[in-house]
C-alpha cells in the first residue's frame, strides 16, 4: 500500500487555537482585541477551549455557559465569551471547519444597565482636589466635557485650542498606545468651560507635553484606563467619597449639560452619542433636587411660587 496516495487529513484543532489564529486574521481595535485575548485566556482558554473545534457540541456550549453563571462571573464577560464563541463558530461554518454551529442553541445574556448614581457637586469637587495634580486638569475635563478615559487620555497638545476653548476628539489611548475612537460619533469637536480652559493652562504649565501628549504618566507614557483606574480610585478614598468608576464622570457631565437646559441635539453631539436616545435614556440621572426643580417650576408656571417653610 502506497501511504502517500491516501487522502490526508489534516490535525484536529482545539478550540483555543482556532480562535487565536481567527483573531490574529482581523484588523481588530486595539482595545477590542484585548478584550477578546481577556475572556480567551480566562474563561474559554482554560475550559472549553481544550476540546477540538470539530468534536464540539452543544451540549457542550451549554454547560460552559452555565459554569459560567454557576461561578459568579460578571454578566459583562459572559457576553463578551458569547460574542467570541458566536464569532468563533460562525467563520468555523463558513470555512467548513465544522458542519453546524454548536452556538445555534445558547441564547445570550441579558444585560441591565445598573443604576448608576454620578458623583455630585461636593463630591467631585473633593476627588478633584484629592487627586494627584498630574491628573486633575484631565478629570475635569472628563467630569465637565464628557469625554471617556481613553479620549481624554489621548489628546496631544495640537488638539487643544485655547483661544477658542476646542477640543479635538481624534484618537484614544490604548493599553498599548493610541488606537482609533470607539465610534464614527465618537470623532467630534468639544467645547470646554472657562474653568476647564484655566485648568488646562495651569496644566501645560506644571507639566510640559511629553512627545506631544496633552497627558501623561509620570514617566512620560500614555494614560490608559487601568492606570487612570488606580489614580482615580485612589483619590476616592483620600477624598472619604464613594468608590466611584471612572466612567462616572462622563454621566456626570452629560447629566450637568442636561440640566443646563441645553438641547439634546447638541449634548449628543459634545458627548459623542450615535443616537439622542442614547443621551437621553443612558447619561441622564435623575435625583431628588431635579425632582423639587421641576416641582417648582411648575408651581411657578401656574402663578404659585414655592410656599415659604414653616417657622
Amino acid at each position: 500500500m502506497v501511504v502517500e496516495n491516501l487522502p490526508r487529513r489534516e490535525p484536529r484543532m482545539k478550540l483555543k487555537t482556532y480562535i487565536e489564529d481567527l483573531l490574529a486574521a482581523e484588523n481588530l481595535r486595539t482595545s477590542t482585541q484585548a478584550t477578546y485575548a481577556s475572556v480567551l485566556k480566562n474563561h474559554i482558554a482554560p475550559t472549553i477551549g481544550q476540546l477540538e473545534i470539530e468534536a464540539i457540541r452543544p451540549v457542550d456550549t451549554r454547560a460552559f455557559f452555565a459554569d459560567l453563571y454557576r461561578r459568579g462571573v460578571g454578566l459583562g464577560s459572559i457576553d463578551m465569551c458569547y460574542r467570541l464563541l458566536s464569532k468563533t463558530f460562525r467563520a468555523a461554518v463558513a470555512e467548513q471547519t465544522v458542519g453546524h454551529n454548536p452556538m445555534a442553541t445558547v441564547k445570550r445574556p441579558k444585560l441591565t444597565r445598573s443604576e448608576l448614581s454620578p458623583p455630585t457637586q461636593e463630591e467631585l469637587s473633593a476627588i478633584v482636589a484629592a487627586i494627584q495634580p498630574r491628573y486633575r486638569a484631565m478629570t475635569l475635563v472628563m467630569a465637565w466635557c464628557g469625554l471617556r478615559v481613553g479620549e481624554a487620555a489621548g489628546l496631544r497638545v495640537e488638539d487643544w485650542d485655547p483661544t477658542t476653548r476646542r477640543l479635538y476628539i481624534r484618537q484614544q489611548s490604548a493599553r498599548y498606545g493610541v488606537g482609533e475612537l470607539k465610534t464614527d460619533a465618537s470623532r467630534r469637536v468639544v467645547f470646554a468651560p472657562v474653568f476647564v480652559a484655566e485648568a488646562l493652562a495651569k496644566h501645560l504649565l506644571q507639566f510640559p507635553p511629553v512627545d506631544g501628549r496633552l497627558f501623561s504618566t509620570r514617566v512620560g507614557n500614555w494614560i490608559t484606563n487601568d492606570s487612570y483606574y488606580t489614580v482615580f480610585r485612589s483619590a476616592c478614598r483620600r477624598a472619604k467619597v464613594r468608590d466611584f468608576h471612572p466612567h462616572e464622570l462622563r454621566h456626570h457631565a452629560v447629566s450637568a449639560m442636561v440640566r443646563s437646559g441645553a438641547s439634546i441635539k447638541a449634548i449628543q453631539r459634545q458627548a459623542g452619542h450615535a443616537t439622542s436616545k442614547m443621551t437621553l435614556e443612558v447619561y441622564s440621572h435623575i435625583n431628588d433636587q431635579d425632582l423639587e426643580d421641576i416641582a417648582a417650576r411648575l408651581d411657578e408656571q401656574n402663578g404659585k411660587p414655592p410656599s415659604e417653610p414653616a417657622a
